[in-house]
């Protein structure tokens, strides 16, 4: 946790301010929303970054949008993975079989290729469906997998994913006060040195 000393209490201050700085107040509102968390997600990033983290948007453009890679002994925040290897824990695909779907074009049955290669005007007006035998799908679909999170917090347990850039698609398992959780990540990194 945060130490409560003088240099730690100058520590907790330059974070707060660079919390200030860009916009989060940690003494108004204490209601979280997701887009508060991904502010949050979004300072650390900006943080990391100005003290030398690699950007990890690959000149896609955007600011502090997708995370970068960096751990310390109170938490770890990486980027969207989509390498597809089948060692990778943060880009589980799905390994359903063929048979688990079911799919129709106005209450007939077709094949993936057929259901996959109309074209969009007939897709937007058809009556389309994809139907899953629960009984055959893989352990991601079943929820028995989960992919590694993006970003986790250590002594709380937070776990936060997001589809390539922060923001999109999340899930968050919030264990604790989002405020003290976004202090204790910024006022960590303060006196770290980044390495690549």
């Amino acid at each position: 946790m945060i130490e409560n000393n003088t240099s730690g209490d100058v520590v907790v201050t330059a974070a707060q301010n660079h919390l200030q700085e860009i916009g989060i107040d940690l003494q108004g509102d204490r209601s979280v929303s997701e887009e508060h968390i991904s502010e949050g997600l979004r300072s650390i990033t900006d943080r990391l970054e100005e003290l030398g983290a690699e950007p990890a948007d690959n000149n896609l453009g955007g600011v502090f949008v997708y995370g970068t890679y960096y751990e310390n002994e109170i938490f770890g925040i990486h980027p969207h993975c989509s390498c597809e290897r089948d060692s990778c824990t943060r880009c589980l695909r799905c390994t359903c079989p063929d048979a688990t779907f079911t799919y129709r074009i106005n209450s007939e049955e077709v094949d993936a290729d057929t259901f996959f290669g109309i074209g969009v005007e007939e897709f937007m007006t058809a009556d389309t469906a994809v139907i899953k035998d629960q009984t055959l799908i893989c352990s991601l679909c079943s929820g028995e997998r989960l992919p590694a999170p993006n970003f986790w917090h250590k002594s709380s347990g937070t776990k936060i994913s997001w589809f390539v850039t922060i923001g999109r698609t999340m899930k968050i398992d919030l264990q604790g006060e989002w405020e003290e959780i976004l202090l204790e990540c910024l006022t960590s990194i303060q006196s770290n040195q980044i390495k690549n």
